[in-house]
């Protein structure tokens, strides 16, 4: 019963890609070249993914994420609606997945994969907690890496134009060199890879970006005109955390270090919690 739960929602998942990319081919919505080029290529890459969730969980399934909730915000930003109404299925699937998941391994029930067992992730629902909270502040930041690196010419000049009126020189470069950064903690923190390392880097960039963006200058409350440094100081303090509680085996840093014997110094740069302890 738990196999076929969790079979019929990849495939709802994986059938949500697919016809988001067909209805993106014969709508009348009109996407530039090079975000649609993005668009097809991640929901390639989800597709595949979601394919390897019938033989793994773990990173497929980060990945999976990853590539929906991209799509999602190219989609959104060019208005391209009923293409993003399966897309939504989709995600609202890897939604349930990963609570089904989190169930059965905290009730220690694993999940029979076709022709092999899932091995467990051995997470109470305490570690569970601190993942979900891992994951959905790393891939928070894909609103923000999507529109200055995938979703074409328009929402990166509107990008431009706002950093010209902060008086940051060049820029053009520092619009690719923050969404490069917001992508490295995408991958740090949404998908656990070197997870110590890109909550530091991560939380440094927020406090460098507030500090340019002139928020501490306009009071504490996020709500104030301009927006105070309530919300970035906010989200930097869950982000430092994780640079104390390191990665969970629900990462790739936890994969790895399942799979593989890795020096002592690559572990503390991940925190793979029970490797610490």
């Amino acid at each position: 019963m738990r196999r076929q739960i969790y079979s019929s929602l990849v495939g709802i998942a994986i059938a949500g890609m697919f016809v988001s990319l067909l209805i993106l081919s014969f709508s009348s919505d009109t996407i530039p070249s090079n975000p649609r080029f993005f668009v097809v290529l991640l929901s390639l890459i989800g597709i595949i993914a979601l394919d390897l969730m019938y033989r793994y969980i773990c990173v497929p399934f980060l990945f999976a994420t990853f590539s929906v909730l991209s799509v999602l915000r190219i989609l959104g930003l060019h208005k391209c609606f009923m293409p993003m109404i399966p897309i939504v299925i989709s995600f609202v699937c890897l939604v349930i997945l990963f609570i089904y998941i989190a169930y059965h391994d905290v009730k220690q029930q694993p999940i029979i994969l076709p022709g092999r067992v899932q091995d467990r992730f051995d997470m109470s629902a305490y570690e569970w907690h601190l993942s979900f909270i891992r994951i959905y502040i790393g891939f928070d930041l894909i609103a923000h890496c999507t529109e200055k690196l995938f979703a074409g010419s328009i929402p990166f000049r509107a990008d431009v134009m706002a950093f010209a009126q902060l008086n940051v020189a060049d820029p053009t470069f520092f619009v690719r060199f923050s969404g490069l950064c917001e992508l490295a903690g995408v991958i740090s923190l949404g998908l656990g890879l070197l997870t110590r390392v890109g909550a530091l880097g991560t939380a440094m960039y927020l406090m460098i970006a507030t500090f340019i963006g002139q928020h501490f200058f306009k009071g504490f409350i996020w709500a104030l005109p301009g927006g105070g440094w309530e919300y970035p100081v906010m989200w930097s303090v869950f982000i430092l955390s994780y640079i104390v509680l390191g990665a969970d085996e629900f990462s790739i840093d936890g994969v790895l270090d399942k799979k593989f014997n890795l020096p002592i110094w690559l572990k503390r740069l991940m925190g793979v919690m029970k490797s610490d302890n």
